[in-house]
């Protein structure tokens, strides 16, 4: 879950803030970018939440779905039990999803850490200086900055450019720089992979300059070239660090370019309109492939491609309880058109709720998931004996209903795609078989009454085990729990 929402993040991100460096970084509009820019982190992060449903999924959608499944479920395509003719056992997490996961979260842990040292360095800076009004003097600090409330300046730099330096730094700390530093810096300890995010935080930094150095040339504290001059010789001095502000944290050049740079046009600002068609590319890029079928609609080998593909996939829809119907004795007028209604009823409901959806608002759940029905199925479930004698195997479909307090009912088979690996032959004598008959022939072969009787068992062994299930949690619609239908595909394989 995970990476998938990593991923997904990250491509938003990058389709993004690619676009603002094509049009929009050598804009004069520094405050409009700025804000370009945080919207730019918030969005990419909240668009991979979004849930939107798809009825024409392309090529992008499956893909992006499969991948995300992969990273974020534990797939598994077999169950059964470990009796004498055991069932393959559920198939492990791919080891390559597993590696990924891990680098990602160490990756995580250590650029986190990185960052929390940095803080406590900026802490033990400012808990060593001396507070003067409104900053604070430390002399093991060889260059101005700001974090949020604090200003720290040397006593030096103090007496040569105070003036200009606490000017600058006063800028940082009134448009408020620090806040977009400490959200960039989240995002990038969780996207530490993705390099776009670090770009984006310098961009960020260099907007926060061109902020300030416009600021302080504005105000009249300087002439434009005394505070180029200023930043020449500031600019020899080592960076403060990650997490603040200072007069030295962009690059020199473009600040001096920035500052003769002729005013953009007030049009230039319908450049960020590209974010709309983009927005709207990665909710397409992100959106699921609907179910939207009618379960009378679906042939066997989409059943069968449901089953294979999704190892639990719950296909659901709200069950209707139909209205009780007189069938036997003389009805009066009234009762015939109450009838009437009834069966009107029942056939509307029917059309409504024939849609069989691919997701509820709150999906029913079995104990702590699906890895815990995968245990319960392979624990429970036992392979007959006359299936393995006759060498019968394969994927069945069963049907069930969860209801509102949990309990299962309904079960039945939808799809038994059982197949045998030795021949058939002859013709159905209507014959009770039980066991399987030797054969003649040194590789032997079924009957087909040994075949039907294969696949029954296969599926009498099915029906016991979702009878035997316990409670479920419920599946919810609108916040009520709902009688939900659930499609489970049981696999049974030969070892």
């Amino acid at each position: 879950m995970i990476l998938a929402y990593s991923i997904k993040w990250a491509v938003a991100l990058t389709l993004m803030y690619s676009c603002f460096g094509l049009l929009l970084r050598h804009e004069t509009f520094y405050r409009f970018n700025r804000a370009v820019l945080i919207f730019i982190l918030f969005i990419s992060a909240v668009l991979p939440v979004v849930h939107v449903v798809t009825e024409h999924p392309t090529a992008v959608n499956k893909g992006m779905m499969v991948l995300s499944k992969q990273l974020s479920e534990s797939p598994a395509t077999t169950t059964g039990g470990e009796v004498k003719q055991s069932i393959q056992p559920a198939t492990k997490s791919p080891t390559w999803a597993v590696v990924m996961l891990m680098v990602y979260e160490v990756g995580v842990v250590c650029v986190l850490l990185r960052y929390l040292l940095a803080v406590w360095s900026v802490i033990r800076v400012i808990k060593g200086g001396r507070r003067e009004h409104d900053y604070i003097i430390n002399d093991a600090v060889e260059s101005p900055f700001s974090c949020f409330g604090y200003i720290v300046i040397n006593q030096h730099d103090l007496q040569e450019n105070g003036v200009l330096l606490l000017a600058h730094e006063r800028a940082h700390r009134r448009m408020g720089h620090s806040f977009d530093l400490l959200l960039c810096d989240i995002c990038a300890c969780l996207q530490w992979w993705n390099p776009f995010v670090w770009m984006l935080r310098k961009d960020l930094l260099t907007v926060h300059e061109f902020e300030a150095d416009a600021w302080v040339v504005q105000s009249g504290a300087t002439t434009r070239h005394d505070y180029q001059q200023l930043l020449i010789e500031k600019a020899t001095s080592r960076p403060v660090g990650v997490v603040v502000n200072g007069v030295n944290q962009a690059s020199l050049k473009h600040r001096m370019k920035q500052m003769f740079r002729r005013p953009s046009s007030p049009a230039s600002m319908l450049k960020v309109v590209y974010l709309i068609p983009l927005t709207l590319l990665a909710v397409m890029i992100f959106a699921q492939p609907a179910m939207g079928k009618k379960m009378a609609d679906l042939t066997t080998k989409q059943l069968e491609a449901v089953g294979s593909k999704e190892v639990l996939s719950l296909v659901k829809k709200q069950i209707p309880v139909v209205p009780p119907v007189m069938e036997q004795g003389a009805r009066s007028e009234e009762q015939e058109v109450k009838v009437k209604e009834q069966k009107v009823a029942v056939v509307e409901m029917e059309e409504v709720d024939t849609m069989v959806y691919e997701q509820f608002e709150k999906n029913p759940v079995f104990g702590d998931g699906e890895r815990a029905l995968l245990d319960y199925m392979r624990t429970t479930l036992h392979y007959p004996q006359l299936a393995s004698e006759c060498k019968v195997s394969g994927r069945l479909l069963v049907k069930l209903v969860v209801e509102k307090d949990g309990s299962v009912s309904s079960p039945s088979i939808l799809a038994n795609h059982a197949t045998s690996e030795l021949p058939i032959r002859g013709e159905r004598t209507g014959e009770v078989v039980t066991s399987y008959t030797e054969k003649d022939e040194a590789e032997g072969y079924l009957t087909p009454d040994e075949f039907e009787a294969s696949r029954t068992a296969l599926e009498r062994e099915a029906v016991r085990m979702v009878e035997q299930m316990p409670l479920w949690t419920p599946g919810e619609l609108n916040g009520k729990a709902v009688r939900t239908q659930v499609i489970l595909p049981v696999n049974f394989l030969i070892p």
